[in-house]
């Protein structure tokens, strides 16, 4: 599992992955979505990767750059996508540590625990409990996970969407940050949560699906009542079209669709 790997590394001292701690999933899906949390993705430590090629039969190694990875995808996900099985994973991890700026729940987390020495472990220790507050634990409450992921637009059109909503450039009620980030490349980044709560679907239950969005957290919805997986769809396009109507903008699936 891929959270084995991150004890592993904060044991050995090693950083790199520290704040993808608990994120669920095996460590061959790990490259295919680029995941990422906390501001680390684990594309900047794959060194190299080894996937069997379904088609030909045989294994292929790919290095880091010919993984093409972007936010959230790579070419498992894209033009590869169920061609191959990643079978190894070679990650080159160090042992800085990191340094801030953090993002602003792990910035509180240290502050409120008066901590000063940002180890690997004590960033996973900071992640573990700040997930364990926001996310629902899915042994107990049947969830999605993070559904959407965030929006990323060009400047032009954020400046579009706050002029329509003005709110979208203010610090919201309970966050800790606002909900954009001004991007190298000239892009922003937009909290999809954030959309969806100025949407409507805040601590939203749905009763014709019986589908609802986590109250601390709008991304995951849960399962309140819900039959299939079209039940999960059909409150998904309520919120797409809720969010597309209001800034004009498609959210896109975080999550993998399986049936």
């Amino acid at each position: 599992m891929w959270d084995d790997v991150v004890l592993r590394s904060v044991k050995m001292g090693l950083s790199g992955i520290e704040a993808m701690s608990i994120i669920p999933g095996l460590v061959g899906a790990a490259p295919v979505h680029n995941i990422g949390c906390y501001g680390q993705e684990v594309s900047e430590t794959i060194f190299e990767l080894t996937a069997y090629d379904r088609e030909m039969g045989n294994a292929l190694v790919f290095q880091n750059k010919d993984c093409k990875f972007g936010y959230r995808t790579s070419r498992f996900e894209g033009k590869d996508r169920g061609k191959f099985v990643i079978v190894d994973v070679t990650l080159r991890l160090n042992r800085a540590r990191m340094k801030p700026p953090f993002y602003k729940d792990v910035e509180q987390y240290f502050e409120e625990h008066s901590i000063k020495e940002y180890s690997p472990e004590k960033v996973r220790e900071a992640v573990i409990n700040i997930r364990r507050h926001k996310l629902p634990d899915p042994k107990e409450i049947a969830n999605t996970g993070s559904f959407f992921r965030n929006a990323i637009v060009s400047r032009k059109e954020f400046e579009d969407m706050v002029e329509k909503v003005p709110s979208l450039n203010e610090l919201p009620d309970g966050w800790p940050q606002l909900p954009r980030w001004f991007l190298p490349d000239g892009k922003v980044k937009i909290a999809s949560a954030r959309l969806v709560e100025l949407a409507g679907f805040s601590s939203y239950e749905d009763k014709e699906t019986g589908m609802a969005t986590w109250p601390r957290q709008n991304l995951v919805l849960v399962n309140r009542s819900a039959k299939s997986t079209a039940n999960v769809l059909a409150f998904r396009d309520k919120i797409v079209k809720a969010v597309r109507d209001m800034f004009g903008i498609e959210l896109q699936d975080e999550v993998e669709i399986v049936g």
